[in-house]
Parts: C-alpha cells; sequence; structure tokens
C-alpha cells in the first residue's frame, strides 16, 4: 500500500525533473511561457504515466495472490512497453520534421540573390590545375574558397 501511497510524491519528483530540465537546458525558452496545467509540465505527462504504472504494477505484484500478480505484472509491463515505444516513434517523427525543416531553410537560402552571386563567383574561378596553387577547392556537388 505505501508504494500506492508514494504516487503522487513520484510523479511531482518526475514532474520537477522534467521542469528543471526545461529550464536549465533549453535556456532559451526561458522567457516564453510555458504552457501548463495546474503546474505540471506538458513534457511530464508521459513519465509521471510510466511511474504510475510502475509503482502500481509493483503494488500489484505484492497485494494480489501469486497466481494473478504474474499475468497483471506482464500486462503493466506491455502497457509500459507500447507507452515507451509510441514516445520513441514521437521522438523520431519530431527528428525527422526538424531535418525536414533545415533542408527547406537551406534550400530558401541558397535561391536568395547573395548566395547565387556567390557560388557563380566560386564556379567562375579559373584553376590552374595544381592543388598547391588552387585558391578553390573543388568536389563533386560543390565548389569551397578557403577562409
Amino acid at each position: 500500500v505505501t508504494r500506492l501511497a508514494a504516487v503522487p510524491v513520484a510523479c511531482s519528483v518526475a514532474n520537477f525533473i522534467i521542469q528543471h530540465i526545461r529550464r536549465t537546458t533549453f535556456w532559451w525558452e526561458r522567457s516564453e511561457t510555458l504552457p501548463c496545467c495546474y503546474g505540471i509540465d506538458p513534457l511530464a505527462r508521459w513519465p509521471m504515466i510510466l511511474t504510475v504504472l510502475g509503482l502500481s504494477r509493483s503494488a500489484c505484484t505484492k497485494l494480489i495472490n501469486p497466481e494473478m500478480s504474474g499475468s497483471i505484472d506482464f500486462y503493466f509491463s506491455c502497457v509500459m512497453s507500447l507507452i515507451c515505444l509510441s514516445l520513441y516513434y514521437a521522438m523520431l517523427d519530431q527528428i525527422t520534421e526538424m531535418i525536414k525543416a533545415v533542408a527547406h531553410e537551406q534550400d530558401a537560402i541558397n535561391e536568395s540573390a547573395p548566395v547565387k552571386k556567390m557560388q557563380n563567383l566560386v564556379r567562375n574561378i579559373t584553376r590552374s590545375g595544381r592543388p598547391e596553387k588552387d585558391a578553390v577547392y573543388c568536389f563533386a556537388q560543390t565548389n569551397t574558397v578557403p577562409a
């Protein structure tokens, strides 16, 4: 029963850790007001659910007879694994969206006039044919100018 009584404390610790990480690591979000519901960070919901499920699983194995506790433990573990798997896929989706956004921004930068002008200058530089004398290094896809 003490494990079930520890649920509020464990959830508040998980919420505190997530809020602390957001305040200290993601410093650029400090000026923005973070959306929260009654002091609960939105990113802390899933870790708190996992905490509740873990403590409930542990309490069930102690309170219920051994024949039933094994199957209940299995089902709690399955739910927790599915939640972790869905969080992993959500994280991969976010990373994919970030990569697409960076590629889109780079395409927009490459279409600007100053960048096109510099790319044209680099493409049209005559080369001596000797690598030690060339100021431009050519690669298959791009041309670069040493700083």
